[in-house]
């Protein structure tokens, strides 16, 4: 057998399906953490809702959105983030949790007197750590003539933002460069801006309107857009969901970000883009 050769059914034997279901069944809720006002704890639940006992490890992680959405890993926060894990303690830092079985983490804050005002942002990572029968993939790795080989074990990683909200925040929003493409698939472009210190999850709205008298058709429903303090853009792509024998010819494309978050609900920013 060719070292390729070798190297494919290693990798094959490294797959998920070759390992507990449990590695990949973990549930994370809320899928979000907001400390802001009075609060001072809260408690995470997670749920195994695989075939055998796994074991999670939990531990703070930075990651920075870029103006596409994508959250990408940092060490250091630029000028407009600020971290949130020396703020924030849980316990515990390791579960092992039976088939269909939940655990709970607790989280505190703890702010200091001299805390300056700001929204403070880090990610809470749970992972599984690989079965003791994963070691023994490395044990059935083919070697090559040179002594080389490679063992590929899968880590399963749910991440979920942890946010403290400290003395008065605001910001605003806009929505602009909004263009509309229609040549392969249905889709609207645009970028939402952001100017202030505080980030908010808020849902993302097209509409169509025939004519001003018309009632208008949704054509797509962005939830949880978020844009946080590490970045004052972001841009987006967006299905547009056509209704069959609509035309979207004449009338008008209407856009509106909006939220029901505590102090700011209601829309944020909207935007309308006439049509030929």
């Amino acid at each position: 057998m060719t070292f390729w050769q070798r190297l494919t059914a290693l990798f094959l034997l490294a797959l998920p399906l070759s390992l507990p279901a449990a590695v990949g069944d973990l549930t994370v809720s809320p899928t979000r953490v907001i400390f802001e006002g009075r609060d001072r704890s809260t408690q995470i639940n997670l749920i195994n809702r695989g075939s055998e006992t796994a074991t999670y490890r939990i531990e703070f992680m930075q990651y920075r959105m870029d103006e596409n959405g994508q959250l990408v890993e940092i060490q250091e926060p630029n000028e407009l983030e600020k971290f949130a894990d020396k703020l924030v303690r849980f316990s515990p830092r390791q579960v092992e949790i039976q088939p269909n079985q939940s655990q709970t983490v607790r989280l505190l804050l703890r702010k200091p007197k001299d805390l300056p005002a700001g929204e403070y942002r880090s990610h809470m990572l749970f992972y599984a750590v690989p079965p003791e029968g994963a070691a023994d993939i490395e044990k059935r790795a083919a070697t090559d003539e040179e002594g080389f080989s490679i063992a590929i074990t899968p880590i399963f990683r749910v991440s979920i933002p942890v946010i403290v909200r400290h003395g008065e925040l605001a910001a605003e929003f806009d929505i602009s460069d909004v263009s509309l493409n229609t040549e392969e698939k249905p889709m609207l472009s645009m970028r939402v801006e952001r100017d202030g210190n505080r980030s908010v999850y808020g849902d993302l709205n097209v509409h169509y309107k025939a004519t001003p008298s018309a009632d208008p058709v949704l054509l797509s429903h962005y939830k949880d857009f978020v844009l946080y303090t590490s970045s004052n853009t972001r841009a987006v792509d967006v299905d547009l969901h056509i209704p069959d024998g609509m035309n979207l010819q004449g009338g008008e494309i209407q856009v509106d970000y909006s939220t029901s978050e505590e102090g700011m609900e209601g829309a944020l920013a909207t935007y309308s883009l006439p049509l030929q």
